[in-house]
């Protein structure tokens, strides 16, 4: 088990058109910046992998990875570069198993770490989140991770919780995660489910059952939405908003765990609408999103309540839907005729 990282310079073709003298003799010194900061912690520079601007380096400790990457962005961020370059270097950093030979790495994890990397922006140290689970506790002091969500990002079979790199050293604000390497439709089947009656049930449940149920409700969202390709998911208290390419896979997803919760004695009510989304972090926003939850509040207990946009893609191609009422939404000025599955 190795941990592996990838670096490389935001906007470096930028920087090349306009700098061509200067990026020469700065790249130079990146490769020594690198090497350097690197090797104090243990990490060896794999020469051929790096294209250009780029760095593959390779640890036996997760934890010397972190710091590495920390130390790294660090001080480039503090060189003064010359001819007003302002160089900054992104971090992708990942565990596993990969294939040796030579002396270089090979393997769908090295990849998966190139695609972590190409999520971040210049700045960012971006980590796994095996390599958060690995190394969270034995960080220093000043180091620490910050979530950004989970996502489908290429490459991974399974969503993958993000998380970014803090410390005194490193910038805290950066833009959303580049949609680039993130595996996320603008346009999306948005499902909406809640628990139906969870104040009431709450309110009477001890605090350690209390714990263990929404335990298992959070697994049971994130198994269905593994199970039906979901790209995005986000738990919020006792219900979640997930997203689905295919709006047959929404209703799979709502149908298993509304058959899930109903074992264990609970309903649920689910809307799914289909359109466009807007990503704002990890977060998902815009009409799409506001409409899914007005149907998702009209859905009566144990319902999967759908909008004519996402009947008419379902009946398209023979997935049977069943016509239910007309429903108004006042804020959006709309009357629906909304079907169920």
């Amino acid at each position: 088990m190795l941990c592996f990282v990838f670096t490389d310079v935001e906007g470096s073709t930028d920087h090349w058109t306009e700098h061509p003298q200067a990026m020469g003799g700065a790249t130079a010194h990146l490769d020594v910046l690198v090497d350097q900061t690197m090797q104090r912690h243990g990490g060896v520079v794999i020469k051929d992998r790096g294209e250009g601007d780029s760095h593959f380096v390779v640890f036996r400790s997760p934890t010397a990875a972190i710091h590495a990457c920390a130390d790294l962005v660090a001080a480039v961020d503090s060189e003064p570069w010359p001819d007003d370059l302002s160089l900054r270097v992104r971090a992708g950093v990942h565990v596993g198993e990969a294939l040796d030979r030579d002396g270089d790495y090979y393997g769908l994890v090295v990849n998966q770490t190139t695609r972590i990397r190409g999520l971040g922006h210049g700045g960012q140290v971006l980590a796994s989140q095996a390599v958060v689970e690995m190394t969270e506790h034995h960080l220093d002091g000043s180091l620490e991770y910050r979530s950004l969500g989970t996502h489908r990002v290429r490459d991974f079979r399974r969503r993958q919780e993000i998380s970014q790199l803090v410390g005194p050293d490193l910038e805290r604000g950066f833009p959303r995660l580049n949609a680039s390497d993130l595996d996320v439709a603008p346009l999306a089947a948005v499902t909406m489910i809640d628990v139906v009656d969870s104040s009431s049930v709450a309110a009477t449940t001890a605090d350690d059952v209390l714990v263990r149920a929404v335990e298992n409700w959070q697994r049971s969202l994130e198994a269905e939405s593994d199970r039906h390709n979901g790209a995005t998911l986000r738990i919020i208290g006792d219900g979640c908003v997930a997203t689905f390419r295919d709006p047959r896979d929404a209703v799979e997803f709502a149908r298993g765990v509304r058959h899930r919760l109903f074992e264990a004695g609970h309903q649920t009510r689910s809307g799914i609408h289909f359109g466009s989304i807007e990503m704002v972090g990890d977060d998902i926003t815009g009409r799409t999103v506001f409409l899914t939850a007005e149907l998702q509040r009209l859905a009566k207990p144990g319902q999967i309540l759908i909008s004519p946009a996402a009947r008419d893609l379902l009946d398209a191609v023979g997935f049977r839907t069943t016509p239910v009422a007309k429903y108004s939404i006042p804020k959006h000025g709309l009357t629906w005729e909304a079907s169920e599955a």
